[in-house]
């Protein structure tokens, strides 16, 4: 424990300290959460098509879904936390080397 406090705004605050109006975060907020989850409706067959009118339900995207709806800063981002050695040992290199290997 740090003893410090985390400072979570409310919207309005969070508005404030971006330089954005309440609709616009609103906005962005809602997009962010909705390239996570895909809504997902049935098509009458049994099966989900992923047209974003769905019946409520949501699926999780799986991490290449999630990579390409990903901006190239969140790639990046991603790839400074993960580490630059794990990606290319666990994703390049096999693809390079003939095969791909899920280990």
């Amino acid at each position: 424990m740090t003893g410090v406090r985390p400072f979570l705004p409310a919207i309005g605050q969070a508005a404030v300290l971006f330089g954005v109006s309440v609709p616009t975060l609103r906005e962005h907020l809602k997009a962010r959460r909705e390239s996570v989850h895909v809504e997902v409706a049935e098509t009458g067959d049994g099966h989900a098509a992923g047209n974003g009118h769905g019946n409520g339900q949501t699926v999780e995207l799986s991490l290449a879904e999630h990579f390409q709806r990903s901006t190239p800063a969140e790639r990046l981002h991603a790839a400074q936390v993960i580490g630059v050695a794990v990606i290319w040992d666990s994703q390049i290199s096999p693809l390079l080397n003939g095969g791909a290997s899920a280990e």
